[in-house]
């Protein structure tokens, strides 16, 4: 059986991806390693989704469960930093998705995988039906963006000191 790791920043849609993989590759074993530095760049087959920085880190810093004072926009993007620099040592090793691309068209996405890692048993999905169900069983992971507290977070990640770079990062990818 083929096998294809898969990874992500935190809030980068990592759920969705894993799902829409899983249906679109049924016969691969899709290895979910979400969130996890060490793991980048370590398998044959590996590909990652990355968010921009500014959704990415403020979804973050208003979803998580812990209080906002253990968790600042400047350290959160420390973290995004320290993963998309990982990312960036080993883009050629690895397929790498962006995450409005995927939501766009997630089956151009999937081709695009299949064609780089040569697998073979990718069928096409209805992603409207799937990205309902995903909706449905994890509802957490489909914020409301209208929420006040995301314009006060953005400007917080945009303002801080690591920002450039975090972009920077990003664009490298």
């Amino acid at each position: 059986m083929e096998s294809l790791s898969t990874n992500g920043f935190v809030r980068s849609g990592t759920t969705l991806f894993n799902n829409v993989l899983r249906a679109s590759f049924p016969e691969t074993q899709i290895i979910p390693y979400n969130h996890r530095i060490k793991e980048i760049g370590l398998d044959t087959n590996s590909t990652v989704i990355i968010r921009e920085p500014v959704k990415c880190v403020s979804s973050w810093i208003v979803f998580d469960e812990q209080p906002r004072t253990k968790k600042s926009a400047g350290n959160s993007l420390e973290w995004f930093c320290a993963f998309f620099s990982k990312l960036v040592q080993h883009k050629d090793s690895i397929c790498v998705v962006k995450f409005e691309d995927f939501v766009a068209n997630p089956n151009v996405s999937t081709q695009q995988i299949a064609t780089r890692f040569n697998l073979s048993d990718r069928v096409e999905v209805d992603a409207d039906e799937l990205f309902a169900k995903v909706a449905e069983s994890f509802p957490r992971n489909s914020p409301d963006w209208s929420n006040e507290s995301f314009d006060a977070v953005e400007q917080l990640v945009r303002s801080s000191s690591l920002y450039d770079e975090a972009i920077s990062l990003f664009n490298q990818l």
